[in-house]
């Protein structure tokens, strides 16, 4: 299966550190990625790629309550792949609102494709390696 095909709101394995959601904030089971973002990281950090395609802004309940339901110490690293301008913006105050609750590691990207998320990847690993 190709991430293009990937099934919606469900965690895929990409490689042993990384795993794609396809986020569609139009369907009910939205609410339970949190739940399956923790259950991941309990075999380690990871690096998330997140398809936004189909969600043009985040929800104002996810942008208030997302910080306390996302820990940023799962993550190695996060990459948002087709972030409208209006989800930008929000995820920009999700971040925020990490950095204030004392998350303040959180590596991040935007980027427009999957082939270039794939490179996003890539490059979080090699900052992440040139700090070790």
């Amino acid at each position: 299966m190709s991430l293009n095909e990937a099934e919606a709101n469900v965690l895929h394995v990409v490689d042993d550190d990384t795993v794609f959601l396809r986020y569609d904030s139009d369907l009910e089971n939205q609410f339970q990625i949190p739940k399956l973002l923790e259950e991941r990281s309990r075999q380690g950090r990871y690096h998330l790629i997140i398809d936004l395609t189909k969600t043009p802004r985040l929800a104002s309940q996810a942008s208030e309550d997302g910080p306390s339901m996302v820990d940023s110490a799962w993550f190695l690293g996060v990459v948002f792949v087709n972030a409208s301008a209006l989800m930008k913006m929000g995820l920009k105050v999700f971040h925020l609102g990490m950095y204030l609750s004392g998350q303040k590691d959180f590596p991040s990207s935007f980027v427009k494709t999957l082939d270039e998320a794939r490179q996003a990847v890539a490059d979080l690993r090699a900052r992440s390696a040139a700090r070790s």
